[in-house]
């Protein structure tokens, strides 16, 4: 007898699906993972600061800055992105870009750009990330 997979694990993997299937998981990824905050600490232009995480849409690597994106302001810190990475939850921040770490409960859905990338569009915010090709599996 051959098991039967719901049809939620079905996808064709065509480009409009597979963002579908993208948005839906980092919508999911709101729901997934409720838990307690978590504070980090960072040297900004600003001095010593302390963030929680439940705060950051996204982290932009701009030049040898990397751009902390809340909904409140943005911050800017010297810190290397992979650093940025290793100190953040890998639950639900996620890299989508070599210039990006994204917070997936903040992801509203993920639209098609151009040839190799698309863009991460977030509640209530107008700045947006972006999601290359190369990253698109780290979603799934």
């Amino acid at each position: 007898m051959i098991a039967r997979l719901p049809n939620f694990f079905m996808f064709k993997y065509t480009a409009d699906v597979k963002l579908q299937a993208i948005t839906v998981v980092a919508q999911a990824g709101r729901l997934m993972f409720m838990q307690q905050p978590q504070l980090i600490e960072l040297n900004t232009t600003e001095g010593r600061i302390l963030i929680n995480t439940e705060e950051i849409l996204f982290i932009e690597s701009i030049q040898r800055k990397r751009v902390i994106h809340t909904y409140r302001k943005k911050y800017v810190s010297y810190k290397s992105l992979e650093y940025m990475e290793s100190i953040l939850s890998h639950g639900y921040f996620v890299k989508t870009h070599r210039s990006f770490i994204v917070n997936l409960k903040k992801v509203q859905k993920v639209i098609p750009f151009c040839r190799t990338s698309n863009k991460i569009i977030f509640y209530n915010y107008d700045e947006y990330a972006y999601l290359s090709k190369k990253y698109e599996n780290n979603l799934l």
